[in-house]
């Protein structure tokens, strides 16, 4: 299982192995946002120049042409022309009218024709060209100036034409391509160092955990007295450490609380065996009357009742403390149901002569769990009938809470107890008075504290000025 286990957790990506990967994916991200919007920018610019290029020859071309009669002709000018000749597949151009009918055409055109455009105006656009290659096409609408030695006839007017002018654009699709190819290789190489240079910082920057981690490990070998030294940790663990030196804090307070209490309840049985075992002895060492033996068997039998009372109070305690217990709440007359508890440590009471005042009204009624209750309210009254000062009475107080609820007091007098003493009575095996008896190992005000949490109420406790110990039990009142 444990092997499973450290197999598993080995298997797992460390934090700096998420961090690297995921780093180098934003990086790679990165640069191929920025060679994208390059490579579109570049596209753009290239497109753009040889446009203009277009244009400018479509421009000088249109300058060459003059309107001889009805007829346009085509200066000759070697250094514009000689681009369009026959076998020349690089640049063609197109003379048309306003109908779209071919006025003029180069030689390299031969037999086909380029495509028209949509409109009559300037217009610069992509298609196929005669040699079957992707182009583009610039469209300069104009109007034909007269020739100069024979002008058209008076008012003939000019004749309006559009020239056309296209051109492959692989040089340009083979330049992108180039560029493509070298802005991949680039980034690619970016995001490789990028992805070595944030290995290494990062395992720089997570030295600090690595360190907290090494901390961690070696709290605990010896015992929980060492804390976390949030010296070297960055301000983003700083909250981690001071919560696990506050864990480690309350962890180590339990574990002492647990050793104390196993130390408490060895002591606490160990008494009563010591009795069973010497009373069990005594009787054993020769023969005895009858009676002899029945009082043995009678204190046995008392000191067996109290061992078992003890151990009940351990398995409710541990039960509250695991939240096991299971509340079903009821209506509960609260008047009645603490006379009845108060009959069963009457007699214990009368003999110290310790009486209970009530103050209760008949129609006090709360809402929970009876048999919890129960055990509550006795452990509340055995506590003040066993340590209330003698021929005094008990006091019994119950009243309905401002918002809701009920608050129920118990207050006997107590000559000689301090406020520090009556902060301690809810620590498990802690007493006053410092005796040791079965039957009053102190644990019962810690449990009425640990059954009113599981009632969803809260007990406290004080002393008062006048020298009494109040024990208040609070119910809320949902």
């Amino acid at each position: 299982m444990i092997d499973g286990a450290g197999a598993a957790f080995s298997a797992r990506p460390s934090l700096r192995t998420r961090l690297v990967i995921t780093s180098t994916i934003a990086c790679l991200a990165a640069f191929m946002l920025a060679g994208g919007i390059l490579y579109l920018s570049i596209r753009d610019s290239l497109y753009r120049q040889f446009d203009d290029a277009l244009t400018a020859r479509a421009t000088a071309l249109s300058a060459l042409l003059e309107q001889e009669g009805s007829n346009v002709r085509l200066q000759a000018d070697p250094s514009v022309t000689s681009a369009y000749a026959a076998g020349q597949h690089r640049y063609y151009f197109e003379i048309i009218d306003a109908g779209g009918a071919t006025l003029l055409k180069s030689p390299s055109l031969g037999g086909a024709h380029l495509m028209r455009p949509t409109s009559g105006e300037e217009a610069r656009y992509d298609a196929v060209l005669p040699d079957g290659k992707e182009g583009r096409v610039v469209s300069l609408p104009f109007l034909a100036r007269p020739d100069e030695e024979r002008p058209p006839p008076a008012g003939q007017p000019a004749i309006a034409a559009t020239v056309l002018v296209a051109s492959d654009i692989k040089h340009v699709d083979d330049s992108l391509f180039r560029f493509a190819k070298q802005l991949i290789f680039v980034c690619g190489g970016a995001t490789a160092m990028a992805a070595v240079t944030l290995s290494l910082l990062i395992s720089r920057q997570l030295r600090p955990v690595h360190d907290v981690a090494e901390q961690i490990a070696r709290v605990g070998r010896a015992d929980l007295s060492e804390r976390l030294d949030p010296g070297p940790a960055p301000a983003e663990l700083l909250p981690v450490v001071t919560r696990l030196n506050e864990m480690l804090e309350r962890l180590g307070e339990a574990f002492e609380r647990e050793k104390g209490f196993t130390a408490d309840v060895a002591h606490e049985l160990r008494t009563p065996i010591s009795a069973l075992e010497t009373a069990l002895e005594v009787s054993g060492s020769r023969l005895r009357e009858p009676e002899a033996y029945r009082q043995t068997v009678s204190k046995c039998l008392r000191t067996v009742r109290d061992m078992h009372a003890l151990v009940d109070r351990l398995l409710t305690l541990a039960r509250a403390d695991a939240r096991q217990l299971t509340v079903h709440p009821q209506r509960v007359d609260l008047r009645p149901f603490m006379e009845e508890i108060w009959d069963t440590v009457a007699e214990q009471a009368a003999r110290r002569g310790v009486g209970v005042k009530w103050d209760v009204s008949p129609g006090s009624a709360i809402v929970t769990d009876p048999e919890i209750l129960r055990q509550v309210v006795q452990n509340a009254l055995d506590n003040a009938a066993t340590y209330a000062e003698g021929n005094t009475s008990v006091a019994v107080t119950a009243r309905t809470r401002i918002g809701g609820g009920m608050s129920v007091d118990f207050v006997n007098p107590a000559p000689g107890m301090t406020p520090e003493q009556a902060a301690r009575v809810f620590d498990r095996f802690w007493r006053a008075d410092g005796a040791r008896q079965v039957g009053h190992v102190g644990l019962g005000l810690p449990l009425c504290q640990k059954l009113m949490q599981a009632l969803g109420g809260k007990a406290s406790a004080k002393i008062e000025p006048v020298g009494c110990f109040r024990l208040s039990l609070t119910f809320s009142g949902e």
